[in-house]
């Protein structure tokens, strides 16, 4: 499955929340939000993620982080090391 047909519902699935109105927002939020940071890190263009599905589960774990973590306070600024691994794979900042 590649990032443009990954659905709220797989979404919601992967991070076990009941789907209605107000969850299906957010999770496409979220979910712009992790295209973008995974775009934004790897330097690779929406239509190139599409061409590597390892990165549909790097985006799922980080949709997955931001909606545990919704709080301005965090622990650890570090990324979740399983979305890092395979982020770098697929990192063009050269």
């Amino acid at each position: 499955m590649n990032i443009t047909s990954l659905g709220v519902i797989d979404i919601a699935r992967f991070i076990k929340v009941d789907l209605n109105d107000n969850s299906a927002n957010e999770l496409r939020m979220l979910k712009d939000g992790a295209v973008a940071y995974v775009s934004s890190y790897t330097k690779l263009s929406k239509e190139k993620l599409d061409e590597h599905e390892d990165l549909t589960i790097a985006v799922l774990i980080i949709i997955a982080e931001m909606f545990e973590n919704r709080t301005f306070t965090v622990e650890s600024d570090s990324i979740n090391p399983i979305a890092k691994s395979i982020l770098d794979l697929h990192d063009h900042n050269f």
